[in-house]
């Protein structure tokens, strides 16, 4: 079988990524042929059908004229590629809300079925992230897209944010997300929101995103026997409002016995280096970003990982990697992460934002390592449950069964 596997990049950038390499790895290990298509980038990985992704342009353009062009452009780079190309299904993943309708229209007259794995909420969501302000909001749930225009919510700019909520009205009015056959979510949070939406429910499977177990494996191997350095516990990913470091950093700087380290970069982060500096606290380290086996690296040897999301998680990656690093997670019940944490089994669910319920759930554990070693044990049991590859893709096959492909 042909499938067309998209996505916005071709590239390393993100757990998003993480999913799209999976997947092209799974589905090509099953025999089929995966063809790539995306924007052309000079951090693309090789692939031989480069020669169809399409130009990268500014979706914030206040030029309407040369996004249509450039919309257009993209368009007709997938129609050469069916053309020269037998697809037996599209599999769509984390594209920009501008092209995504011209591709669904341009499937949908090739007759070509078409899922969609959900890694965010653009459809229903006019900043695709219901968080603003630092703090969740839901204002245009129910189709109220107006309201991206009356709070201004990018960039705290007008005619961007206008331009944002009638892109959505339009797209809601024509019906374009009804070409979409499956909607494949990694949570059921997820699949429960949109359908609160107004989604049809029988559109919607959920399924837990699968892990490639190899890099868990070379860390082990490569740190099990290594002596620890000093007792620490972990944070890895962005360095942003919605990931709660703020959350983690006030909590920890409150707790001097317990030492904390930040792997990962992004617009806090240099705000957290300087609250650190300048109230003298020592205890938080910030290890910059690195390669995933580096970081991956830091938390085999960390007492355990916190996961603070103020936003709603659509899945949690990383709570996943630190499972089956054997650790013991401690996340905020935002999203899909209290599917992923079994309240005192595998870690512990904190409320989101809390510090002192945050400070109470470290402390509960930090210095008892017998409930590190048991709750660490279960985690991983678990993630190797949930994330298990073969279970996957039995689950993505039913979906195709469903759509009468010839598997």
């Amino acid at each position: 079988m042909n499938i067309l596997l998209l996505n916005w990049t071709w590239f390393p950038s993100g757990g998003d990524w993480t999913y799209v390499n999976s997947m092209f790895n799974l589905y090509t290990g099953k025999g089929h042929k995966v063809i790539p298509f995306s924007c052309k980038d000079d951090r693309n990985i090789y692939s031989e059908y480069s020669v169809y992704f399409f130009d990268k342009f500014n979706t914030e353009s206040k030029n309407l004229l040369n996004l249509r062009r450039n919309i257009i452009s993209a368009g007709k780079k997938l129609e050469n590629l069916i053309k020269s190309e037998r697809i037996d299904v599209a599999h769509l993943n984390n594209l920009n809300h501008y092209v995504t309708p011209e591709f669904l229209r341009i499937l949908s007259k090739h007759r070509i079925p078409v899922v969609i794995t959900v890694h965010d909420y653009k459809f229903i969501c006019s900043l695709t992230t219901f968080f603003r302000n630092g703090k969740v909001c839901e204002q245009c749930s129910g189709g109220k897209f107006i309201r991206c225009a009356i709070n201004k919510c990018k960039g705290g700019k007008i005619l961007p944010s206008l331009l944002s909520s009638i892109q959505n009205y339009y797209y809601n009015i024509s019906k374009i997300y009804d070409r979409i056959d499956y909607y494949i979510c990694p949570s059921e949070f997820i699949r429960q929101i949109f359908i609160k939406n107004g989604y049809d429910g029988n559109k919607f499977v959920t399924i837990y995103h699968f892990y490639e177990k190899e890099i868990i494996n070379n860390v082990n191997k490569l740190t099990k026997a290594q002596s620890k350095q000093k007792r620490y516990i972990t944070y890895l990913g962005r360095v942003e409002e919605n990931k709660g470091v703020r959350t983690l950093v006030n909590a920890v700087a409150e707790l001097p016995e317990v030492n904390l380290t930040v792997i990962g970069y992004g617009n806090l982060l240099k705000e957290m280096k300087e609250f650190c500096e300048n109230n003298k606290i020592h205890n938080i380290e910030f290890a910059g970003n690195r390669d995933r086996k580096d970081a991956l690296d830091i938390v085999m040897q960390s007492e355990f990982l916190v996961v603070p999301s103020i936003w709603y998680e659509v899945f949690g990656y990383t709570a996943i990697e630190g499972m089956l690093l054997g650790k013991p997670v401690i996340a905020s019940d935002s999203g899909a992460l209290p599917e992923l944490i079994n309240n005192g089994k595998n870690g512990f669910i904190f409320k989101s934002g809390s510090v002192p319920e945050l400070k109470e759930k470290i402390m509960s554990l930090y210095n008892d390592d017998g409930k590190i070693n048991a709750l660490g044990n279960y985690a991983l049991e678990h993630a190797l449950k949930i994330t298990d590859r073969d279970s996957y893709y039995e689950k993505i096959e039913d979906v195709f069964k469903k759509l009468k492909l010839n598997l």
